[in-house]
């Protein structure tokens, strides 16, 4: 069994009523012949419960055993053997007192209005470290890409966690997803907020959902094939389903890559010293599967970073396009190219050529 029960350890009591519940439930075990030893082993949070269960003789031969291999006591100290209190050492602790300001402009309405608690949300299990973008695992790709903790999401929670510990905090700020998900945020209680938030839409949400009666176009045959590059801010908040909806009712038999991001990040691949970084994201997945399909497919690419980034670097020919443009391709007296095929003489990238920063 995996639990997660939120203990109260930001107080003095709270820390004393953990050390109650572990010590009840180690003896309740241990009457009922069971272990509270787990598939990860035992370390400090069960150390020193180790007796209740073993019994006083065994635990010291652990000790005696762990002398012969470890005079020194190097090797994992205070975990098993003379381990540290199951109190003792906590993240948080009823000592902890985080610079945990509550006039921020964010109202974190999820987290009683703290920014400290919104910080601690991540526990540390490091699920966020997905290494490939295989399945839709969704992440800021540049961990993926260097493999450095500071680029995961966890390593990200826990600078914020070190920055309210103490040593400094400082202002955090960042279309579409911040009206439909930031303001109210910003002004959880304003009516004027929410109105704006329900009354802002994708295209495919205007045209799927507000729009009654609408039919869209059927796009011509040489276009009815298309990879979609979804927005970050679609995986992050808007969705991509009304997308995928108005493309099948349109004749396109559209692929959803599972690319992430690409690797460009609105200025981030432009900015000194992150080329590098850049283009190794967008060769995870998207650039590698842009080559590989036919020159007729269309790649729908509705971020403007995206298709630069598409445009920049070697995609095989192909150049994005935003949903709107291959819906007008349809139209009568509509441009009807086959947009999934660049141009013969594309535009030289200053990026690419090596004259951008880099």
């Amino acid at each position: 069994m995996h639990t997660r029960i939120p203990f109260d350890l930001y107080t003095a009591d709270g820390v004393a009523a953990y050390r109650r519940f572990m010590e009840r439930a180690a003896d309740l075990v241990a009457e009922f012949g069971g272990s509270f030893s787990g598939e990860h082993g035992d370390g400090q949070s069960r150390g020193e419960l180790l007796p209740r269960m073993f019994g006083e003789d065994l635990v010291a031969a652990f000790g005696r055993l762990k002398a012969l291999f470890d005079p020194l006591n190097r090797m994992n100290p205070g975990k098993v053997v003379a381990p540290y209190g199951l109190d003792e050492n906590l993240r948080l602790g009823g000592d902890w007192a985080p610079r945990d300001r509550r006039d921020v402009h964010f109202r974190f309405p999820h987290d009683g209005g703290s920014f400290a608690e919104a910080a601690n949300r991540c526990v540390g299990v490091g699920r966020c470290r997905q290494l490939t973008p295989e399945g839709g695992a969704v992440m800021c790709p540049s961990y993926q890409v260097t493999r450095e903790e500071e680029h995961s999401t966890r390593g990200r929670a826990r600078l914020l966690f070190e920055m309210l510990d103490g040593h400094g905090d400082s202002a955090i700020r960042d279309g579409s997803a911040v009206l439909r998900s930031d303001v109210a945020e910003l002004f959880p209680g304003d009516r004027d907020v929410r109105r704006l938030r329900e009354q802002t839409v994708t295209l495919a949400e205007l045209l799927t959902e507000h729009s009654p009666g609408y039919t869209p176009p059927r796009v011509p045959e040489r276009s009815a094939r298309a990879l979609a590059q979804v927005h970050c801010h679609q995986h992050a908040v808007l969705g991509w389903d009304a997308d995928g909806e108005l493309l099948r009712r349109a004749g396109v038999d559209a692929e959803r890559l599972e690319a992430g991001c690409c690797g460009l990040a609105g200025n981030f691949g432009f900015e000194r010293g992150h080329l590098a970084v850049s283009e190794a994201c967008a060769e995870q997945a998207l650039l590698p599967r842009l080559r590989a399909e036919a020159p007729e497919t269309v790649v729908l690419a509705d971020g403007f970073s995206c298709r630069t980034q598409i445009h920049e670097l070697d995609s095989g020919g192909h150049e994005g396009v935003h949903l709107a443009e291959l819906l007008a391709s349809a139209l009568p007296g509509g441009p009807g190219s086959a947009y999934g095929v660049a141009p013969d003489a594309r535009p030289a990238s200053p990026r690419a050529a090596g004259q951008g920063p880099g």
